[in-house]
């Protein structure tokens, strides 16, 4: 049987001292790595003067935007947004430049049918970046404004997970500040 290298992950022992251990799984089983980031003060990102960063909360927001999202998801998958919105506990962050969305992402607040986080804690996903623009940094500065934004709110535990091989997703999450994986979980 072929193992693949190991996977770090990161957990808690019984005295709450922060321990990694390496797991060798086989690479033709597939699992989910999921990351947790606990962070209460915003971090300092910008964005060039061309592209603007929307955080939209609730279905007006979508009306108001019904082009840009749109132009990401199509006219069915923007009024899917605008229904998923009406829970109050979703968002959905875009970045746009010359009235193009760059990358996208979606945040849920509270809970997750995958793993069990805190009453409180934010889940980030999914993500998606033009393939046009990937490599320059959007997905990284959208994902950070996001979660500047929850942090304004008082918002501080945030988890994210993503496909084991998808390396690009890891690098964009450890940019963002979220260390090894916390957790796994197979689809």
């Amino acid at each position: 049987m072929d193992f693949g290298p190991s996977t770090p992950l990161s957990y808690f022992n019984a005295n709450g001292k922060s321990m990694i251990v390496s797991l060798n799984i086989p690479d033709h089983i597939s699992f989910q790595m999921v990351y947790r980031l606990e962070s209460k003060d915003p971090s300092e990102t910008q964005l060039d003067p061309e592209s603007n960063f929307t955080l939209l909360t609730s279905p007006i927001h979508v009306a108001r935007n019904f082009r840009t999202v749109a132009s990401y998801c199509g006219t069915a998958g923007a009024i899917k947004a605008a229904a998923k919105l009406l829970s109050g506990r979703r968002s959905l962050y875009l970045i746009t430049r010359y009235n193009r969305v760059e990358t996208a992402g979606w945040c849920y607040t509270g809970q997750c049918k995958h793993y069990k986080i805190e009453p409180n804690a934010v889940v980030v996903g999914p993500i998606w970046t033009s393939p046009k623009s990937r490599g320059k940094g959007f997905a990284s500065k959208a994902l950070q404004l996001a979660l500047n934004e929850y942090k304004r709110k008082g918002q501080y535990l945030f988890y994210i997970d993503t496909e084991k091989k998808n390396h690009a997703a890891q690098r964009v999450f450890e940019k963002c500040g979220f260390g090894p994986p916390v957790a796994l979980y197979f689809k």
